[in-house]
C-alpha cells in the first residue's frame, strides 16, 4: 500500500510516493520541499479520527491535519522503516507494573497483544515498537523494579490519559506522546542506533518553557554524525544532556529545555541544529551553572533547510555583582548561587554558525525568557523546600538580592571557535570573552543585535589562558567583568601543626595600576584549613578581615575550612566532559565537589607596579593533600 504527502492546495496523488511506514523516498526530497514550501500555522495535535489512529511507527505523514507542522524535507519523513513486532497493552485503562497498588503484571502476555494478536510471550529489542492505547480513563504502566525487564524498543507511542514510567530506556526509533500521554525515563533516555527519528511530544504549550517532561536524563549517540532526531513541540528534561554524537534538530517553532543543576554538553563531531522560530534553552534561569559547552557545533538551520528567519539559544544571566545573596540567610548545601560563570562556553575548535536563507535567517543568543522567580531549584537539594519555609519578610529579601543583578549574559570563547551567521544580543559590557579576540575579525556574517549593555569593542574582553572557569567569577561593577589574571602563586608542603608562611612577589608591570586579590585551592584528599591572612603593600594589610578571616578562637584548633567556603569555587571533575578547561595537573574543572576546592578575596590594593606584596598566612593540611596560595589581579 503506497499514500501520499498532500501539500496546500493538494497535489495529485502518488506524486510523493510514500511506503507504509511513512518514510518519504529520499529521491523526492527536492520535489517535496518545493511543492509544500513551508507551513506555519495549525495546532500541533488534532482531534481526529486520523490522529487518534496514527502511531510512531505509521505516523501517517500525508495527512495535514495530524502533521501540519511539516515542510516534507524532514529527515524523518524521508526515513524508511521495515515491517516491526508491535507490542501493545492489552488493557487501556487498567494499570501495570510492581510500583502499582493492584497493578497487572507486565510479565503475563495475557496483558499485552502482538501485532494486534494475544501474545504468547512477552519480550522487546531495538525492533520492537510499544503502543499504549488511548483511554478514556487514566493509567499507568511502571516498568520500575520489574526483574529482568530490557528497557529496549524501537518506536514508541504514548495515547490519551496513559502514563509510562522507565527506567534508562534505549530508544531505536520514533517517539510520539499524544495529547494527554506522559512518557518519563527515571534515569534517563538514550536515544541510538542509525536511523533519522523523531521526538513528538503534544502536551505542550508554547509559552511554557518546561512542555512535557521526558525524563532525567537525556543522550543522543547516533551511529553517525549526520544521523538526526528532530523534537517536535516544547519538550524538557528535569538534568543532564549529552549530545555525544549524531544531530539534535529541533524542530519549526519547537523548544527544547534541559534541566537544572546540570550542564548540557555537545560533544565534539556531534551538532545541534534550530529550524526556523526554534528555541535552545534551560525553563529556568540557572544561577551558578553552565548552561551549555559546546565542542562541537551548534547551529541554526540545517544545509538543506536553511534557516528564513530568526531560531534562539536562550542564557541565564548570572551574579557577575558583588551582591551577596545568603548574608543573612543560609540555604542547606551552602551558597552556590553566588558563583559568577559563564551561561555558554565555546570551546577550542567549535563552532557556532547558521545555514542562512534570508538576511533575517540567523541564530541569535539572548538572555533567558524562563521565569526568574525559579531561581531557588537551582543548587543542592532541599532549596525549594528550604524556601518554602522562608517567611515573607526572608523571601522578599532573596527576591530583592535577585532583582538587583543586571540582567545580561556573557560567553567565553576559547581558541579557535568558528562563528558564522549569529546575532549577540543581551550581553554585559566586556561579556563577550575571548582568549583570542583578534581572532573576532574573522567571524562572518554576525552582528551586535538587541539589548546590549554596550557597543561595538566595549562588548569584547581578552581572557588569559589560565583557568577558564574562573575568568568570569571576579567580584566586578554592575555591568563589568573583572577577569583574574594569576601572576604569582607556590605550592606549600602538608603539615598538621599550624605553620606560618609567606609569598613575597613584586608587582608585574601588567598587574600595576589594578585591584589585586587572593585565593587558596586545596587539592587531593583529607582538610585543608587557613587562618590569620594579610596581603602587605607599604605595610598596609588589604584584607578584609570579617569577610576573609573569621573572628573568634579556632574551633577545634583550626579556622577556615575547604570545602565548606565556597566564596569562589574552583572543583576538579576526571570526566573531561564536565568541563573545558584543564590545570596544570590535567584535571578538568567541572560542575561537581570532587577533591578541589577554592576561596579567595578580592581587594581594594591597586599597588604600582615594582612595589612589593607580601602574602602571609597561617595554614594546616593533612599528608594526602596540597595547599596552593596564589595572587592575582583583576584586568577590568
Amino acid at each position: 500500500m503506497k499514500t501520499s504527502i498532500p501539500s496546500r492546495p493538494a497535489i495529485s496523488p502518488g506524486l510523493l510516493s510514500v511506503g507504509q511506514r511513512g518514510g518519504i523516498r529520499p529521491g523526492l526530497l527536492l520535489l517535496a520541499g518545493l511543492l509544500l514550501g513551508v507551513f506555519a500555522g495549525g495546532s500541533l495535535h488534532a482531534s481526529s479520527e486520523a490522529y487518534d489512529q496514527a502511531t510512531a511507527g505509521n505516523p501517517d505523514f500525508r495527512n495535514r491535519d495530524v502533521w501540519p507542522m511539516l515542510n516534507g524535507d524532514e529527515r524523518f519523513v524521508q526515513q524508511e522503516w521495515p515491517e516491526g513486532r508491535v507490542l501493545e497493552w492489552a488493557h487501556p485503562g487498567k494499570s501495570g507494573g510492581p510500583n502499582v497498588r493492584g497493578g497487572l503484571d507486565i510479565w503475563d502476555p495475557d496483558n499485552w497483544l502482538v501485532n494486534g494478536e494475544p501474545a504468547t510471550e512477552v519480550s522487546t529489542d531495538e525492533d520492537t515498537d510499544l503502543y499504549f492505547p488511548d483511554s478514556d480513563t487514566p493509567y499507568s504502566v511502571v516498568f520500575l523494579n520489574v526483574e529482568g525487564w530490557s528497557p529496549i524498543y524501537r518506536h514508541v507511542t504514548v495515547g490519551r490519559n496513559a502514563r509510562v514510567v522507565g527506567l534508562s530506556n534505549r530508544f531505536y526509533g520514533n517517539i510520539w506522546v499524544k495529547k494527554g500521554g506522559s512518557l518519563f525515563g527515571s534515569h534517563g533516555n538514550n536515544y541510538l542506533g542509525g536511523a533519522h527519528t523523531f521526538l513528538r511530544h503534544d502536551e505542550s504549550d508554547p509559552g511554557e518553557p518546561r512542555g512535557g517532561r521526558f525524563g532525567q536524563y537525556l543522550t543522543l549517540n547516533k551511529s553517525g554524525p549526520d544521523v538526526s532526531m528532530e523534537i517536535i513541540g516544547t519538550t524538557s528534561v528535569l538534568d543532564r544532556v549529552n549530545i555525544s554524537s549524531g544531530t539534535l534538530i529541533i524542530g519549526q517553532g519547537s523548544r527544547f529545555s534541559p534541566g537544572r543543576n546540570a550542564t548540557m554538553v555537545i560533544g565534539e563531531g556531534a551538532t545541534v541544529a534550530l529550524r526556523d522560530g526554534a528555541t535552545l534553552g534551560k525553563w529556568l534561569n540557572q544561577l551558578g551553572q553552565v548552561d551549555f559547552t559546546v565542542f562541537g557545533t551548534l547551529q541554526g538551520g540545517l544545509p538543506e533547510r536553511p534557516l528564513q528567519g530568526p531560531a534562539y539559544v536562550r542564557l541565564s544571566y548570572q551574579n557577575t555583582t558583588e551582591v551577596q545573596f545568603f548574608d543573612k540567610l543560609t540555604p542547606p548545601g551552602g551558597s552556590s548561587m553566588e558563583t559568577r560563570i559563564a551561561p555558554l562556553i565555546m570551546a577550542s575548535g567549535s563552532t557556532l554558525r547558521s545555514y542562512s536563507g534570508s538576511p533575517e535567517g540567523r541564530l541569535h543568543l539572548r538572555l533567558t525568557d524562563a521565569d526568574a522567580k525559579d531561581w531557588h531549584m537551582a543548587g543542592d537539594a532541599g532549596y525549594r523546600d528550604w524556601v518554602n519555609s522562608l517567611s515573607e519578610e526572608e523571601l522578599a529579601y532573596l527576591e530583592q538580592q535577585l532583582d538587583s543583578i543586571p540582567k545580561k549574559i556573557v560567553s567565553i570563547f576559547q581558541e579557535d571557535v568558528t562563528v558564522d551567521g549569529v546575532v549577540f544580543n543581551d550581553f554585559h559590557k566586556g561579556g563577550i570573552l575571548m582568549e583570542d579576540i583578534a581572532s573576532a575579525r574573522q567571524w562572518r556574517n554576525s552582528a551586535l543585535g538587541t539589548g546590549n549593555a554596550a557597543e561595538g569593542h566595549a562588548l569584547f574582553r581578552q581572557i588569559g589562558r589560565a583557568d577558564v572557569r574562573d575568568n568570569v567569577k571576579s567580584a566586578g561593577g554592575e555591568y563589568t567583568l573583572g577577569v583574574p589574571v594569576i601572576f604569582a602563586k607556590e605550592t606549600f608542603q602538608p603539615t598538621d601543626a599550624w605553620q606560618v608562611a609567606e609569598l613575597k612577589v613584586k608587582i608585574p608591570d601588567e598587574a600595576g595600576g589594578h585591584r589585586l586579590g587572593v585565593r587558596f585551592t586545596h587539592s587531593g584528599s583529607g582538610w585543608g584549613y587557613v587562618d590569620n591572612v594579610k596581603l602587605l603593600i607599604e605595610g598596609k594589610d588589604w584584607i578584609v578581615n570579617g569577610d576573609f578571616n573569621q573572628p573568634g578562637p579556632r574551633e577545634d584548633g583550626r579556622r577556615r575550612s575547604f570545602g565548606q567556603v565556597v566564596a569562589w569555587e574552583d572543583m576538579a571533575n576526571p570526566n573531561p566532559a564536565a568541563g573545558v578547561n584543564t590545570n596544570e595537573e590535567g584535571r578538568s574543572y567541572g560542575a561537581t565537589h570532587t577533591s578541589r576546592s577554592a576561596f579567595g578575596q578580592t581587594t581594594d590594593a591597586r599597588p604600582r607596579s615594582g612595589q612589593t606584596a607580601t602574602l602571609i598566612f597561617e595554614y594546616s593540611a593533612s599528608a594526602r593533600s596540597r595547599m596552593k596560595a596564589e595572587l592575582y589581579y583583576i584586568a577590568d
